[in-house]
This record gives structure tokens, C-alpha cells and sequence, in this order.
């Protein structure tokens, strides 16, 4: 007995829809994953953030990426800064005429850390870059590194993908701290 092309897609649906987390026997549609950290189970989970203890995945990418965009801003001024205030007291009219003091070793060690805490954020950075407008999470570049999936197996949208994350067209929405209000279907994970 034959069943129609309806009811093996159904069955094949049903079959997918009924795979459940091992862990928290809760239903696990494609691209979700369950994080060991958190619980939880997570869309599109990206990696478990131990320096904001959270998932990090579709509902606060955004968020995520506006706080490294932020911090290296951040991290870029307090750079110029320190750079030109440290060049200034070691080289400047004043050198001359004092040794180095705690004050110029103070601002040695800042510097340092302030340029080692602006690599850091810049490569974190462009990795979200690079997810966002591949929808390729952490999970999904291991597999590619493996060899478990191809490469056609991965979607990649573009600024597509940034509209998704981002709650919509480029705008003054796109900087702000607000998460994208999106919920996503059964339906629209599995397409």
C-alpha cells in the first residue's frame, strides 16, 4: 500500500517536529540547540558567553553585537586617549625635566590593557560580523570543520540575515538596545 505525497510529507513532518531535547523533553525544531550552561534550549545558539553569563542566540544576537560594537568604540577612544597623554608626559616639554614616575607606569599598564582589551573585543567582533551575515553559528562551523555538513547546507542571506537580527531595514533601530520583537514559527525555522 502507496501513501499519497500529502501523508508522507506529513509523516516525515510530524517525525521531525517530534524530536525532542534529551534533556529538558522540550520540542527541538531544526536550529535549536540546548545549552548546558543555561538549561535552556536556545534558536540559532550561537555560543554560551561565560563574560555576559548567557546564551547568546537569535533573541539577543542583537544586543550581543551592539555590546562589542559599543565596547570597542569604547575601548578606541580610551586608546587615543591614553596614547596621546601617555606620548605627552613621556615625550613632551615636561619629560625633560622629570624622571619617570608611578603615574607614567600607571598609564604603561593601562595602555597595555587597553590595547589587549580592544584586539580581544575587535576579533569577538568580526566573529558576530561573520555569523550574523552568514547565519552560521559556532555550532554549524564545527560541523563544517568535521566535515558533518557541507557547504551547501549552509544559508546564507546576507543583509537578510541582518534584518532578521536586527528587527528590520537599517535605521536609528539598528543602534539601539532594543530586541527584536520577531517570534519565530515552527514553520519559519523549518524553511
Amino acid at each position: 500500500m502507496s501513501l499519497s505525497l500529502s501523508e508522507r510529507r506529513n509523516t516525515v513532518v510530524d517525525t521531525i517536529i517530534r524530536k525532542e531535547c534529551y534533556t529538558c523533553d522540550s520540542l527541538m525544531p531544526p536550529y535549536v540547540h540546548h545549552c548546558r550552561a543555561c538549561g535552556y534550549c536556545v534558536v540559532y545558539l550561537d555560543h554560551h558567553c561565560p563574560w555576559v553569563n548567557n546564551c547568546v542566540g537569535f533573541y539577543n544576537q542583537k544586543l550581543f553585537f551592539l555590546f562589542n560594537f559599543y565596547a570597542l568604540i569604547t575601548l578606541a577612544y580610551s586608546a587615543v586617549v591614553l596614547t596621546n597623554n601617555f606620548i605627552e608626559s613621556v615625550y613632551g616639554p615636561r619629560a625633560a625635566l622629570e624622571d619617570l614616575n608611578g603615574a607614567d607606569a600607571t598609564a604603561a599598564v593601562s595602555l597595555f590593557a587597553v590595547y589587549l582589551g580592544f584586539l580581544f573585543v575587535l576579533v569577538v567582533f568580526s566573529d558576530q560580523v561573520t555569523i550574523i551575515l552568514n547565519r552560521m553559528r559556532m555550532i554549524d562551523r564545527v560541523n563544517l570543520e568535521l566535515k558533518r555538513i557541507t557547504e551547501r547546507q549552509v544559508n546564507r542571506y546576507g543583509y537578510e540575515n541582518y534584518k532578521l537580527s536586527f528587527g528590520g531595514s537599517f535605521g536609528l533601530k539598528w543602534f539601539l538596545p532594543i530586541a527584536p520583537t520577531k517570534v519565530l514559527s515552527v514553520e519559519e525555522l523549518y524553511n
